[in-house]
Formats: C-alpha cells, structure tokens, sequence
C-alpha cells in the first residue's frame, strides 16, 4: 500500500514523498532488532538511516530521531505522519515506551502489519470475480440504455399504440441518461468527496456513519472481530508489563477506531472502577466476540488474564479471515441478483410492446 505524506526536518519542509507499506514494516522489524539488542532508541535509528537505501525513509527518520533526540517521544514523533502511521499504532508504540517494552510493541505492529497486508491480499483476490461481475452487469444495462432501447423506441413510435407504462418509464430513463450522464456523473463525485470531507471535519459524521456501520449484520461481525483483536492486543501488552486492569481499560479507548466501542469502553473503564470485573463489564457492552469474553473470564479466574488476552490476540486472525470472506461471498451474492433482477426488469420492459402487438394489428 502507498501512501503520501508530509515530510518536516527541523523547519524546513520537504514536498510530499511517497514511502511503500513494506518498506515501514521492515523499518519496525530492524528496529525491534536492534531494541532488543539493547542499543539505545537514537543509535537505533540512525544506524537504520544509515543503512536504508530508501532515501524518503531516510528523509523521515532523520525528522524522528531529530525529534527523538530533543525529548519528544518517539511514538508522538511518529504520529505527526499520520498517513503512514495510523493511531493504534503509535497507541502500542506509546504503550511500548511508557512500559519499557518498546521492543515488544514493535513486534507486534508488524505483525499486525504483516496480517494487515495478508488479509489485503485476500480480499483483492475475493473481490475480482464480484467486480467482474459488477462490471459486465453494468456494462451490460448501459449497452441496453445507451443502443438497444433508442432502437427499440423507434421502432415502437411507429406503431400507433400506446406503450404499456413500464416501457414509457425504461424509455424516460434511457433518455435522461443519454442526454444527462455527465450530471449523474458529477452528482456521486461531489456526495462522495463531500461525504469523504463530512467525515474528517465532522465528529458527529464519524458517529453516525459507526452505528451505521454496526447496524448492518455482515460488516458487524467483520467489525467485532477486528475490534476484539485489537482490544486483546492492547490488553495483553499492558497487563503482562504489570499496568493495572483499569488503567489498560483506559489506554485501550480508541484502539478499534469506532466510536461506539469508545463510548463503550469509557463505560467498561467506569464499571471496573466500581468493581466490576472486566468479562462481566465486557459482556454488558454487547459488542464483544464470545471468544474473547470466555478467554477474559477464564484469564480472571486463573489470574493469567495478560496470556488469555495474548491467546485471543495470536487466534483470532483465521476468524476474522472467515467472518471477511463471508461477508463478501453475500456482498458477490447480492450484487448478482440485484443486478440481474434490473436487467430482468428492463428486457421485460421494453419486450411488452411486443407482447401486446396482435392488439394494434
């Protein structure tokens, strides 16, 4: 995955680089290696730099260990690029640094990345045959609006009957998009970037596009699952570096990137601080995998609570690569229907003169 940037050294700005996905994922890998070797964060950094051949990542490492070196914490450092690191990363990477457990933290973003992109992968592979069938349906109905049905209208307009009211609303339609394409055109450009635009300015946007979201039960179980994964990620790496539960809690807000899972988490955090535990203050929310609530309340009553966390985290992958491929085997699924139902409707359509011809002979 590509992404673009923008780029500072000291005051100084630099013009928007682009930095490949891969390429990040391996500058986490050899700085948890080098962590872990015991060399210092700074003298990490700049031997990586030395050794990149990849001149805009050296760009940018320059800028974060020149951050680095001033006091600013790597993980606050890291975050004014937020294009090419999202938030729950620099979240671990802060928990890392607060925990003395950065080398850790590293590990486990890349794999997360290294799952990310795999998943990528596979969903780029399951959604070809969908888009191609996309594809030719629409191909296919535009074919028919733009030359089968003018041709049809003409030969219809001589007949002296009137047309049956289906055809007449086919024909209106076949018409209007001839003569106002570019209209519509323009019309999804400017619902989509100003949707898009909505959604970055706006905080109650953001809101009601997540309960959107978790209203539909495909992309609920798809986003639960994702969710469940990060919390356990979260959770694991606080709790087995002696971080108390509330405080975790607390830290983990914002880590499923859906504000209905904040705003229940706030209230998770508060029930704890009344002295609920954390499965039972888990399940009151009704947001949660089964799974990872059996594994907190089995972690609870065994006090290994970090390595339960630990196990959902590495174990839920496969589930949520199930819960994804079924969610777009129904999306493949819906497509075709829908689209051949109004393919259907249309053929029928623009047929029914036909049908109806001994009426005007």
């Amino acid at each position: 995955m590509d992404e673009v940037f923008h780029e500072r050294i000291g005051t100084k700005p630099i013009s928007n680089q682009i930095i490949d996905y891969k390429e990040i994922t391996l500058f986490f890998k050899q700085l948890a290696n080098l962590l872990e070797s015991h060399l210092p964060l700074v003298s990490s950094l700049i031997t990586i730099i030395e050794a990149t051949d990849n001149q805009k990542l050296k760009h940018l490492l320059m800028a974060v260990s020149n951050q680095v070196s001033d006091g600013i914490p790597f993980a606050k450092a890291i975050a004014q690029y937020p294009l090419l690191f999202d938030k729950f990363e620099c979240k671990l990477l802060s928990i890392g640094e607060q925990s003395g457990t950065l080398d850790s933290s590293l590990k486990e973003i890349c794999r997360r990345r290294e799952v990310y992109w795999q998943t990528r992968q596979k969903l780029q592979k399951a959604m070809m045959y969908p888009a191609l069938t996309l594809f030719m349906q629409m191909g296919l109905l535009a074919l028919m609006m733009i030359y089968v049905i003018p041709q049809l209208t003409y030969i219809y307009s001589g007949m002296g009957a009137d047309l049956p009211l289906a055809t007449q609303w086919v024909i209106t339609l076949s018409n209007f998009l001839m003569e106002y394409w570019w209209v519509i055109l323009l019309f999804f450009m400017v619902v989509y970037y100003g949707v898009s635009l909505l959604q970055r300015k706006s905080e109650k946007v953001r809101y009601f596009r997540d309960v959107a979201l978790l209203s539909f039960p495909g992309v609920k179980d798809v986003i639960q699952a994702i969710a469940g994964m990060r919390f356990a990620q979260v959770m694991s790496m606080q709790l087995q570096a002696g971080i108390p539960i509330l405080n975790a809690v607390k830290a983990s807000i914002g880590s499923a990137g859906n504000q209905i899972y904040d705003k229940k988490l706030l209230m998770v955090a508060k029930d704890i601080a009344g002295g609920i535990d954390l499965s039972l203050a888990l399940r009151k929310t009704e947001l949660f995998p089964s799974m990872l609530l059996q594994m907190v309340e089995t972690g609870e009553q065994t006090g290994n609570l970090g390595e339960a966390m630990q196990y959902v985290a590495e174990n839920t992958v496969n589930e949520t690569d199930a819960k994804i491929e079924k969610f777009m085997s129904t999306v493949e699924v819906l497509i075709l229907v829908i689209l051949s139902i109004v393919v259907g409707i249309v053929i029928i359509a623009m047929y029914l003169p036909i049908f109806h011809l001994g009426s005007v002979i």
